[in-house]
């Protein structure tokens, strides 16, 4: 097997974030080394901990102004297809 840069057992630490917001915590862990058609692979291992609670009012602040810029753009829209004159609509 050719030399690789990561052996079994060795691992990586990460902070996840959303934006600017911490998401939890995650870890990338080598379990093996394998060889796959002659080129070496690695098995990993994922592990992703925590996570953000979201309050049920802001998931509702978050519906109603989408539902409420969803209309204003139909609106918009709508508007401007009813502008068109009819004999340009026909042409």
């Amino acid at each position: 097997m050719a030399s690789v840069p990561w052996g079994k057992g060795e691992f990586l630490e990460y902070t996840l974030k959303v934006g600017f917001l911490e998401a939890g915590s995650g870890r990338m862990m080598v379990m093996g080394l394998d060889t796959l058609r002659g080129h070496t692979a690695w098995r990993l291992r994922f592990n992703i901990t925590g996570g953000m609670v979201v309050q049920p009012e802001f998931l509702a602040l978050l519906f109603g102004l989408t539902i409420y810029t969803g209309d204003f753009i139909a609106e918009v829209v709508r508007a401007g297809i009813v502008s068109v004159p009819r004999g340009q609509l026909e042409a």
